[in-house]
């Protein structure tokens, strides 16, 4: 279970109380707790929001959000698969 959905349920907060009191849409607010990119900024004012919430001030790294323009380290210790593509020629007609 990703970290922000795990403090959701401890907390018995819903996604919607987060997203209001962030001042973001529920989609990214629900993309953050699936996992899914969100920029810096959007990822601030989650953590903002929970701190109204909770009166706990939570990371990044806690909530483990995948940000966007940000290296993956999960990404980049994976092994590259270089593949070769085949050429077509296309004859003219």
């Amino acid at each position: 279970m990703r970290p922000l959905m795990k403090l959701r349920r401890q907390k018995n907060l819903t996604t919607k109380h987060i997203a209001l009191a962030a001042g973001l849409p529920l989609r990214t607010v629900y993309l953050a707790e699936i996992g899914g990119w969100i920029s810096k900024s959007e990822a601030e004012q989650i953590t903002n929001g929970l701190l109204r919430l909770t009166g706990i001030w939570y990371t990044f790294d806690e909530l483990m959000f995948n940000l966007k323009d940000t290296p993956n380290l999960w990404l980049a210790q994976q092994p590259t698969i270089i593949l070769n593509p085949i050429k077509h020629r296309v004859q003219p007609s």
